[in-house]
């Protein structure tokens, strides 16, 4: 299964799935859980779900 990016710039909300890349930048919310390669946040993000991933960076608050 391809795997797509996931960007949420400003504020936003997304589903849960499979994901190449997430960006969130801003505040941003989460539904479901999350599996991708790489994650990163700068700003606010609350995820009602489980997040996997290979590398996660984070500058604010999860």
């Amino acid at each position: 299964m391809e795997r797509h990016d996931l960007v949420i710039a400003g504020a936003g909300h997304a589903s849960g799935g499979l994901y190449h890349t997430v960006k969130l930048f801003g505040n941003g919310k989460l539904y479901g859980d999350i599996d991708c390669i790489e994650m990163q946040v700068q700003g606010n993000t609350m995820v009602e779900g489980s997040v996997k991933a290979n590398a996660v960076h984070i500058a604010g608050n999860v």
